[in-house]
């Protein structure tokens, strides 16, 4: 069943939150959620999934880091303590965080006004069960109208090399090989950890590749 990024707000405002988070302001809140984000940087790093296990082109997960190997391990933080996207968010400031892991080779950036190809998963910050995901085939959206947090992070992405011609076999039944994922070449692929108090409840990361981007055609007057 299609999942919709637009409803993810209204689905995690029923999960519970620690009852000290009900007693922060919202400003209190971001500098909480940036203080925990940090720390998870610290402690997790990034290694890669089993191959050919994910459907959707996402073959990397985090993993903690034993203790033994802390100094010596590579962390999240050693690799984007310095990526961060600072925002606002119903008058309150918050700190996004994103890491690229593929440079999209399309080289091209989407813009607010376009609409994005995207197969995603998200986590609740240190958990490792999916909550939301792309299954059968990526989803496209309208970059504007989703969610706080994808809205500023899928601006750092770069899209995939589309073949001339593409889709190449329009006539296929794409419901378990999509043309985006077996056509599209070196997307970008990356993720991003977006804070509680951005209509979430929960600090979240979502893992994201980006196939394309597509641009409404102008009417003209």
């Amino acid at each position: 069943m299609r999942k919709i990024l637009f409803v993810l707000s209204l689905m995690l405002a029923i999960v519970s939150c620690k009852k000290d988070d009900e007693e922060l302001t919202p400003a209190e809140k971001s500098v909480a959620d940036n203080e925990t984000i940090i720390e998870y940087l610290k402690e997790y790093r990034l290694v890669d999934f089993y191959p050919g296990m994910m459907l959707n082109n996402i073959d990397w997960q985090m993993e903690k880091i034993p203790e033994e190997e802390l100094e010596t391990s590579e962390s999240l933080y050693d690799l984007m303590s310095e990526n961060v996207i600072e925002t606002s968010f119903e008058g309150v400031d918050y700190k996004i965080y994103y890491y690229i892991i593929d440079e999209g080779e399309g080289g091209v950036y989407p813009e607010t006004e376009d609409n994005i190809v995207v197969d995603y998963n998200g986590f609740n910050l240190t958990a490792t069960t999916v909550f939301d995901e792309s299954v059968l085939a990526p989803l496209q959206f309208q970059l504007e109208s989703l969610i706080p947090g994808w809205k500023e992070g899928l601006l750092k992405f770069k899209t995939g090399v589309k073949p001339e011609g593409f889709p190449l076999d329009p006539e296929s039944d794409y419901d378990y090989h999509d043309p985006y994922r077996e056509q599209i070449v070196n997307p970008g692929r990356g993720f991003l950890i977006i804070p509680g108090g951005m209509a979430y409840g929960n600090i979240v990361r979502f893992d994201i590749v980006l196939y394309d981007k597509i641009t409404p055609e102008t009417e003209e007057e």
